[in-house]
């Protein structure tokens, strides 16, 4: 659901200046994020949150950006409906790798995805957090 317009200052003010602690992420993934914030559909964020989560260098940075949003979250003021659904759809997302780590078919519907990226994609083969996915 699209955000109203006081929605979407409650965001800015409980937000602001979050972009740059996570950074690392990539401005692309944050950019997903908001995205389905801003109730959008975003059909590739799991597999970036799949990579993202399995991603030695970056797991940690990950997570406290799903710990930060958790803590918006429960912020919001009840009143801005649309904004807490479109979070708590997101924060599913980004839950969503260590929920299910141990499911196989999960693991390998997201390696499968990336190795289709990878493979055709030079400057992805050889950067090292695509290499995985390169085999």
């Amino acid at each position: 659901m699209e955000l109203y317009p006081e929605e979407i200052k409650e965001y800015n003010r409980l937000t602001k200046g979050m972009e740059f602690t996570f950074m690392a992420l990539t401005m692309d993934f944050l950019t997903h994020c908001e995205n389905v914030i801003f109730g959008y559909e975003e059909p590739e964020l799991p597999y970036f949150c799949f990579h993202l989560y399995s991603d030695k260098g970056l797991k940690e940075i990950y997570e406290k950006l799903t710990h930060t949003l958790e803590y918006v979250y429960s912020e919001v003021d009840p009143k801005y409906n649309n904004l807490r659904n479109n979070l708590s759809n997101l924060l599913i997302l980004l839950r969503e790798p260590k929920a299910r780590i141990q499911d196989k078919k999960y693991q390998q519907s997201n390696n499968d995805y990336w190795y289709k990226l990878v493979k055709n994609e030079d400057r992805l083969i050889d950067h090292s957090a695509f290499k995985k996915y390169a085999k």
